[in-house]
């Protein structure tokens, strides 16, 4: 059974982003494996992940604030991407 590493309602709230990111990164840094690593991963950026719901939920976002929330969303989502690459090649190199 995986450990579920990040709940995030799927109607997050744009100001709570920063919350998650930081919570995302705090969890990628405290990891000690590759496979809790990939974990982390398919919960936020899998195709059900929760960053991925986010996404496809911009339909239910007002036009006015889609260019805001659009960009928000992209930003975490390159922030955890970074994070889990170079935590990765981190891990990576110790195992060698």
């Amino acid at each position: 059974m995986r450990k579920n590493f990040v709940t995030m309602s799927t109607t997050l709230p744009l100001e709570n982003l920063p919350t998650v990111q930081a919570t995302v990164l705090q969890q990628i840094e405290a990891v000690s494996t590759i496979d809790a690593l990939e974990a982390i991963r398919i919960d936020v950026l899998g195709r059900s992940g929760s960053l991925t719901l986010l996404k496809r939920n911009m339909k239910d976002v007002p036009p006015a604030e889609r260019p805001a929330v659009g960009q928000a969303l992209n930003a975490v989502s390159v922030a955890i991407e970074t994070a889990l690459t170079d935590k990765k090649q981190t891990l990576e190199a110790i195992a060698l």
